[in-house]
């Protein structure tokens, strides 16, 4: 909850963690779909008192088994950057996350941020260092308000494929992400992307 006051880091990061799990469900408009329970489950494992737990398990990834639609998707650990251009409280969890089924499979970077703002960034687009560019899915956003400003949440799916994460295994990912009102940064690092693809097989 967003206090009259200069919220700190600490005040918002719970609202931060709601995000991160409220973006994973939002995953299943991009084809990875949670089966009942995987919000809590996710809650769980992203407790928001231990930021560095986020961070610091590369290997970790969540695998979830759809018996209906016989789909199987795959969290990657919720990586936690900063970096936002302008001022007051930014930040995002990047995560990878994935999906098997009998039509195919898909790769996404999912993005979670929250930042302080009179509107919206609204990304639209994703380039890497290299130059090559990604499609941006907007998937959900809501905006906190109070006296002292406005918090906003935005989640975005930036559509990749497992040769992109396969190519970039032994140097990491970065990635830009821009909209009509500022941009962000991602660096993923190397170990992330291997953990990601030990976990995660190629069909």
């Amino acid at each position: 909850m967003v206090q009259d006051s200069q919220p700190t880091v600490e005040q918002v990061w719970p609202d931060f963690i709601s995000l991160f799990t409220f973006g994973v469900v939002g995953c299943s408009s991009h084809g990875v779909k949670p089966k009942e329970g995987t919000n809590s489950a996710l809650s769980e494992s992203v407790s928001s008192t231990d930021s560095e737990r986020l961070k610091n398990d590369p290997n970790r990834v969540v695998v979830e088994y759809d018996e209906f639609t016989k789909a199987t998707s795959y969290f990657g650990e919720g990586h936690v950057i900063g970096g936002f251009t302008g001022e007051g409280i930014s930040g995002a969890v990047v995560y990878l996350s994935a999906f098997h089924d009998a039509k195919g499979s898909g790769y996404s970077l999912v993005v979670d941020s929250m930042y302080e703002a009179e509107q919206y960034i609204s990304f639209n687009e994703a380039v890497d260092i290299s130059g090559a560019r990604y499609p941006v899915r907007k998937d959900r956003h809501k905006v906190e308000c109070s006296s002292g400003g406005c918090l906003f949440y935005e989640t975005v799916l930036v559509d990749i494929s497992r040769k992109d994460i396969e190519d970039r295994k032994n140097t990491g990912f970065r990635i830009r992400l821009q909209g009509s009102s500022g941009r962000q940064e991602i660096n993923l690092p190397a170990a992330y992307l291997k953990g990601f693809l030990t976990k995660v097989p190629a069909v």
